[in-house]
């Protein structure tokens, strides 16, 4: 059973870096950076709805940020630090989305200030 399990660990471990090369010729930085422009423009959405009290435009983008972290590619990054402020940026972003579904915009103004501060810490 323990072998059996080591085995598991040990192919999971190995998927990750055969997935990027699936990816075509893509590197890493390309691929992260990819990321990056989906997790701006859906950020960009969710400040959109901020400045101008539209609920539905920051909960989509926040939904789209929280699957974008929960993501393989998110994950391509690996450090405690890294670990931490990802939990922190999800738990903000979680945060936004309750706060814009309650529809209290002063709530997920603040949610958006906590999590962007959460990607400068990063």
């Amino acid at each position: 059973m323990k072998r059996a399990v080591c085995t598991v660990v040990a192919l999971a471990l190995i998927a990750v870096p055969f997935k990027v090369a699936a990816q075509g010729k893509k590197d890493r930085d390309e691929i992260l950076a990819e990321m990056m422009q989906k997790k701006l423009k859906s950020a960009h959405l969710v400040l959109d709805g901020v400045a101008i009290g539209d609920f539905k435009k920051i909960t989509i983008g926040g939904k789209a940020l929280i699957k974008l972290a929960n993501s393989e590619t998110w994950q391509l990054i690996r450090s405690p630090d890294y670990e931490r402020h990802s939990a922190d940026f999800i738990r903000a972003t979680e945060k936004l989305v309750k706060k814009a579904q309650d529809k209290n915009i002063d709530g997920a103004a603040l949610a958006y200030v906590e999590m962007t501060l959460s990607c400068v810490r990063c």
